[in-house]
């Protein structure tokens, strides 16, 4: 069988579920350190997922963090969230989890306005620091995936 005729099994999974799987002919991941792209017989390996959109061929959802399994044209994904949007083909059995672009928003606001007012000086809010720093850049990475 030639390579343009393979396809991918797609298993994607988190916490709380476990999606139904896709055949594709990609997998477009956001990477710990930038987007990658994974084409069928693709070397064996496992990745830490970032923040942003995964795009499974045709189909796209927003995922938080986790790790990739390449391995034999099966590739799993193990992510802590995933969100959806409405009308997907994944929506309709993960309702609770489709992106909201008003929550996205008012995340955003809220990160923003968190690092603007912190004080650095405090060393118990140099954590919070962090995790205002994460909820801007997943508030973000949401509209972005809403503009896709």
């Amino acid at each position: 069988m030639s390579q343009s005729n393979e396809l991918l099994t797609v298993q994607l999974l988190t916490p709380e579920r476990r999606f139904p799987s896709l055949e594709v002919s990609r997998v477009h991941v956001p990477a710990f350190n930038g987007y990658m792209e994974v084409l069928p017989n693709h070397a064996p390996c496992v990745v830490q997922v970032g923040i942003g959109t995964l795009s499974l061929g045709e189909q796209k959802v927003f995922i938080n963090s986790g790790y990739i399994e390449i391995f034999e044209n099966e590739v799993k994904i193990l992510a802590d969230l995933v969100e959806t949007l409405p009308g997907d083909v994944f929506s309709e059995t993960q309702k609770e989890n489709t992106v909201d672009e008003n929550r996205a928003k008012e995340a955003l606001e809220r990160a923003n306005n968190r690092l603007n007012t912190m004080k650095l000086e405090d060393s118990d809010e140099t954590l919070d620091t962090g995790r205002a720093i994460l909820a801007k850049e997943r508030a973000e990475r949401r509209l972005e995936f809403l503009s896709k």
